[in-house]
């Protein structure tokens, strides 16, 4: 009985072996194709090949194209009458840079193609002569943007009647007017330093009397300019001395222009003016506005109500009959 108890589990053991064994042997049998595509791709895709794709050639970028050179010559059209601005798209191209007009009256302008030029070329001196038999000349103007071509009915145009200038007058309400005169005029010479060529310069005009700054410009940008450096030059200096007034609620203020006094140090005492003004209950202080903080909170510490003395108290005493 012992016998065949143990040999049971022996022969159990063998038999689930022999069952594992036979599944994994038909597992495998639909596998191997599988695992034979895996270990072809792998030794195909090797390390080389995977160097080889990081250092694939990658496209070139496309460069910029090249700006092409305007023609040196165009045929003009046929014979008759054009607006201008037929013959001003000729001239951007001959220029190659775009044309602006100046005034309603070069829009309105009219050009006459006589036949016997009608279908011959031009080059930019025969289209700008052509143009000036009718009264419409061609000036080079630089602008932030590039050059270009003004189109204008005066032969003595300048720059600065075609870009807008702007004027203002500012009011300086700073002591320092002679200060901020000398700063305005320095920023305004270094806009025309770094001006385009052509371009009308800006100019200040002061006057000390009515403490004015009259500025011309040809941006509103420089405009905006000159008023931050006002703005920054009338900002109040916190070291500068100036006048401040203190009304107290609850004490004389007399008796607070001792306390106020110790809150300053023996330097601070001969530059610093309190005292009290004789009309009202109002303390004058003369200081800056360091100094002026300083005072102010001391002033504050005392100017509380005070209790009444033995004697006030007496004479406030009520007698019943």
């Amino acid at each position: 009985m012992n016998g065949r108890t143990e040999a049971r589990p022996r022969r159990t053991r063998r038999i689930t072996e022999r069952t594992l064994g036979r599944g994994l042997n038909l597992l495998c049998v639909p596998l191997c194709p599988l695992w034979l595509f895996l270990f072809v791709a792998a030794v195909e895709d090797g390390p080389e090949d995977k160097k080889a794709k990081k250092t694939a050639v990658k496209p070139a970028k496309k460069e910029p194209a090249v700006r092409k050179a305007p023609p040196e010559s165009l045929p003009l059209p046929s014979a008759g009458e054009y607006p201008v601005e037929k013959l001003l798209d000729m001239a951007a191209i001959l220029w190659g840079m775009p044309v602006v007009t100046d005034g309603r009256s070069v829009d309105e302008a009219k050009v006459l193609i006589p036949p016997e030029r009608a279908g011959g070329e031009v080059k930019r001196k025969d289209l700008e002569n052509l143009l000036r038999t009718f009264r419409v000349y061609l000036h080079t103007l630089e602008t932030e943007e590039g050059p270009a071509l003004v189109a204008t009915r005066s032969a003595a145009w300048a720059p600065e009647r075609f870009v807008p200038t702007y004027t203002r007058r500012f009011a300086v309400r700073s002591r320092k007017f002679d200060a901020i005169v000398t700063e305005v005029k320095g920023f305004l010479a270094k806009r025309n330093d770094e001006a385009l060529p052509g371009s009308p310069p800006a100019g200040a005009a002061a006057n000390p009397q009515t403490h004015t700054i009259i500025v011309r410009a040809p941006s509103r940008k420089t405009l905006a300019g000159v008023e931050a450096i006002i703005q920054k030059g009338e900002e109040p200096d916190p070291s500068e001395a100036r006048l401040y007034t203190y009304r107290p609620r609850h004490r004389p203020a007399r008796q607070l222009v001792e306390f106020a006094r110790k809150a300053l140090s023996e330097e601070e005492a001969k530059e610093v003016s309190i005292v009290a003004s004789g009309t009202g209950n109002t303390l004058l202080v003369r200081a800056s506005e360091e100094v002026y903080r300083r005072i102010e909170e001391t002033i504050k510490r005392h100017d509380v109500p005070q209790l009444p003395t033995a004697k006030e108290t007496k004479r406030g005493e009520v007698r019943r009959p």
